[in-house]
């Protein structure tokens, strides 16, 4: 343990962010496919974060909403009691939920706000009270991890060769929030965080990593290219699963880069020309609108008022007597 002054708000959040981009997607495309039609998705596309067209976007958003309470009040309440808090979340959402038993999640479905908040409480804790690990226990994390995931995988793997049932659980400690690819995620960021580099091609690069996840996983397109386009369930079963999905993943990823890089180019003539004049107009309307109705609540409200004056005086107007 040490004494170091705690990081800003954000700092425990970001890397809660960085270990949510390890969770799979595909599971959410479910909930998509229950959509009635086209208009339903207009409507959903048009307001995304209240109608969760991305659970990751949605989640993440209520989650820095929820973020300077939660980390107030975790700071309140003390260094023990926030450790014993983490140790019950690991017992029962990190060692209980590797035992396989696909109906044993404990109320933590991955589309969910509360993976965000489950990864704060412990990543919070080793932010401000533990020491920092070096890197040599940082690559044993991930060596370990490693191997408890290559074990499963391997006994699954051998269990089906055997008796041709439990074919989920060669999949399974991969799935979800699991521990060993929390702990992957974990260490290394801590790894990278402190490496120092600037690259012009990298900037470039990331400035579209949020838009090729919103275009991949835009439910029209996702259905689209995984199972048409590309058959995901026929390529699991091909010679070469592993090359076959990595080419698909790489030429996913590079038509969405070049989609983005063309929306780029679209908005330095349009939007981005006045940056947040647009912006600008529409509040300075909504502006004035407000003023205006301010001004004829206030004229009301002096009329109203120098009529029930000239009541109480006695001068009740000809209109009002008649």
């Amino acid at each position: 343990m040490d004494s170091r002054s705690p990081d800003s708000v954000l700092e425990p959040a970001l890397f809660a962010f960085t270990m949510a981009m390890k969770l799979p997607v595909g599971q959410g495309i479910s909930n998509m496919m229950n959509m009635k039609g086209p208009w339903e998705l207009a409507l959903m596309s048009l307001m995304p974060l209240c109608t969760n067209l991305w659970w990751y976007m949605t989640s993440y958003a209520i989650f820095l909403l929820f973020l300077p309470f939660l980390q107030e009040g975790i700071r309140k309440i003390g260094q023990k009691a926030h450790g014993s808090l983490a140790a019950v979340m690991l017992v029962i959402w990190g060692f209980a939920g590797m035992l396989y038993w696909p109906q044993m999640q404990f109320n933590l479905t991955w589309s969910n706000v509360f993976v965000f908040i489950y990864w704060f409480v412990l990543i919070s804790y080793y932010k401000w009270y533990m020491k920092e690990f070096s890197k040599s226990t940082l690559w044993k994390m991930i060596g370990v991890s490693l191997t408890v995931e290559f074990v499963y995988w391997a006994g699954f793997s051998l269990l089906f060769e055997a008796t041709g049932k439990y074919a989920d659980g060669q999949k399974f400690i991969f799935d979800q929030f699991k521990l060993p690819t929390m702990v992957i995620g974990f260490a290394i960021f801590l790894l990278v965080k402190d490496v120092h580099f600037y690259s012009r091609a990298v900037n470039w690069i990331a400035q579209s990593a949020v838009s090729v996840f919103l275009i991949h996983f835009y439910p029209p397109v996702y259905v689209w290219w995984t199972q048409q386009l590309f058959p995901l369930h026929e390529m699991y079963a091909s010679q070469f699963p592993i090359l076959s999905v990595l080419g698909v993943v790489a030429l996913v990823w590079a038509t969405c880069l070049v989609l983005d890089m063309v929306r780029h180019v679209i908005f330095q003539f349009t939007f981005d020309r006045n940056t947040g004049a647009l912006f600008d107009r529409v509040y300075a309307a909504i502006a004035r609108a407000w003023e205006r109705s301010k001004d004829k609540r206030a004229a009301r409200a002096q009329a109203a008022s120098e009529h029930g004056s000239e009541v109480t005086n006695g001068q009740v107007p000809i209109a009002d007597a008649a």
